[in-house]
């Protein structure tokens, strides 16, 4: 009898704990390499996110809240411009959810790659410059580590 009690007492806690997990999105302004950025920082119980929209949805922090020192801080994940800066404009960001059950943002913009920078990083002989235009969203749930 008591076993029973105690299993559904368990159940109820965890229920409970996932009815109140939830996610957060805000955004703000501050300095970043040397100038003022829009910041999206995205939160939920297990960890923080931090993306720099304009800088081609540039992931500045990412740390799991569970262990501690397991922070990225200036993580470079931008795939479309290995080993250089292509010639763009700022990116252009919206947000799609700001929580609870959410938290996402996407990001999109484009530019040109130069010639000899298209060169370098895939050995493709080409004319002119390569139009590149990109779109990313990025998101998080409850209980997740995955964004």
């Amino acid at each position: 009898m008591n076993y029973s009690r105690l299993t559904a007492a368990l159940s109820l806690l965890l229920i409970g704990s996932n009815a109140i997990a939830e996610c957060t999105l805000t955004e703000s302004r501050r300095k970043f390499e040397g100038a003022e950025h829009n910041i999206v920082h995205m939160e939920n119980e297990r960890i923080i996110v931090e993306v720099v929209p304009e800088l081609e949805g540039r992931i500045i922090k990412y740390a799991d809240k569970t262990k501690p020192n397991s922070g990225f801080e200036g993580l470079d994940d931008c795939p479309y411009h290995y080993g250089g800066r292509w010639e763009g404009v700022p990116f252009q960001y919206h947000v799609d959810a700001k929580g609870p059950d959410r938290a996402s943002v996407t990001v999109s913009g484009g530019g040109k790659i130069a010639v000899a920078l298209l060169h370098m990083l895939t050995g493709a002989d080409v004319a002119s410059p390569l139009d590149l235009k990109v779109e990313r969203t990025m998101s998080i749930e409850p209980n997740s580590t995955r964004l």
